[in-house]
């Protein structure tokens, strides 16, 4: 029993390291700060702040907006941020195309803005989530 032991035990440490590195926390928040019409929706630029709220530093991260700005045939709009070492946040200027008409995104309205995350840390170790932020009003 004493060997079966000592021979997991490396590997029980392993998977426990790898896993650890593995979790990437970034928060996001974001301001709406204008809305222009244009075809069939609008363009909402968003002030954007990502902060790396985990305990590995962040060598990038792609941003790939989602629900409610884009209609369903409008291609992906990623933003790529990083490095971020913990605690470091970065801010951004993000003009997203909307479905969405102008009278729908009228002053004081918050607005949540979701997206899809990939990420690798300064080990290499990729993470896959999804974002929120909430609010965002004019």
């Amino acid at each position: 029993m004493r060997r079966l032991f000592s021979m997991l035990a490396p590997l029980v440490f392993l998977l426990t390291v790898s896993s650890a590195h593995a979790e990437t926390l970034l928060t996001c928040t974001h301001q709406m700060t204008a809305v222009e019409a244009g075809g069939a929706g609008c363009a909402v630029t968003l002030d954007v702040t990502v902060t790396n709220a985990g305990v590995s530093a962040v060598n990038f991260a792609d941003l790939t907006a989602k629900d409610p700005f884009f209609p369903p045939d409008t291609p992906e709009l990623v933003k790529h941020i990083g490095p971020l070492a913990p605690g470091e946040s970065v801010d951004i200027t993000w003009t997203v195309p909307t479905a969405l008409s102008p009278e729908q995104l009228r002053p004081g309205m918050e607005i949540p803005l979701y997206m899809d995350v990939r990420a690798v840390d300064d080990t290499g170790a990729e993470s896959l989530f999804e974002l929120s932020s909430e609010g965002g009003g004019l």
